[in-house]
């Protein structure tokens, strides 16, 4: 099976579920403030996911960790395949608008404009923050340390940048929505099939001397962890972005999405006291 045959098999009904999904959401809650502002985030996210991606991708393909058969791609850039672009585009559409409709419904109480009177906030974005930073290091040191950490350890260098700095913006506010955040991964199962299958039909195969060799129902353990991760990403990116509790705490941001129609920012003014 090629690449551009396995996209579509299995993108083409992914993203037409998608549409579904978002017109669903359109039409039962209408096209207010959290979807004009996730719709805009999220096309943003298309973009830095793929320019974020594709040079770990070119970098894994030279070591020979990820590869596909020269007759399963149409053309390459800069070594990775032009479908592999499109994959990623793609997972990052049928994640985010599933994400938008929960979010969009309300589903474990979110509420992009309540109060936030969380005194731990600070603690939770430190601790989840500094976590991530020493997975980093960690990732880093597998990648150079083992040939056979080399794809995990990279992956997780590549992941746990973004990671990090989401928590460093808003980790209390994504602990505080994880069930949300839990059903908005439902998606990331559909991709391990889609690979495991892909993989067994030659698609594209992962490198025994670069991965543990850890394998669930035949899918490396190493690709478990890339969908959920990048997943992960798509989905937090949202949800912190939706949340005018982070439009408070960056207020660069502000007056862009304010240009957003629909998008209002609660702002706690003070009444100016008389003096005595």
């Amino acid at each position: 099976m090629t690449y551009a045959h396995f996209l579509a098999a299995f993108l083409l009904p992914a993203l037409a579920v998608a549409v579904l999904v978002a017109i669903y959401t359109i039409r039962a809650k209408g096209f207010g403030s959290t979807l004009r502002i996730g719709g805009c985030v999220l096309a943003v996210l298309v973009v830095v996911a793929v320019m974020w991606t594709a040079p770990w991708d070119s970098w894994i393909i030279g070591r020979g960790a990820w590869t596909t058969p020269p007759n399963s791609v149409s053309a390459r850039v800069f070594r990775v395949p032009v479908e592999e672009l499109g994959f990623m585009a793609a997972q990052v559409l049928v994640v985010g608008v599933w994400t938008l409709a929960l979010l969009a419904h309300r589903v474990d109480g979110y509420n992009p404009a309540g109060p936030w009177p969380w005194a731990r906030a600070p603690l939770t974005r430190v601790s989840a923050t500094c976590l991530w930073m020493a997975l980093i290091i960690a990732g880093a040191v597998a990648t150079v340390a083992s040939d056979r950490l080399l794809y995990q350890g990279s992956m997780v260098v590549l992941v746990g940048i973004p990671l990090a700095i989401q928590r460093a913006v808003g980790a209390d506010v994504l602990r505080r929505f994880r069930v949300l955040r839990l059903f908005a991964l439902a998606p990331v199962a559909y991709f391990w099939l889609a690979d495991r299958i892909a993989i067994g039909q030659g698609t594209w195969s992962i490198s025994t001397q670069y991965t543990t060799g850890w394998k669930i129902l035949g899918l490396p353990i190493e690709e478990y962890v890339f969908f959920w991760l990048t997943s992960l990403l798509i989905v937090d990116g949202l949800v912190l972005a939706c949340h005018q509790e982070i439009h408070r705490r960056l207020p660069v941001g502000s007056p862009t999405l304010r240009r957003i129609p629909g998008h209002t920012t609660r702002v706690e003014t003070h009444s100016p006291q008389r003096a005595g």
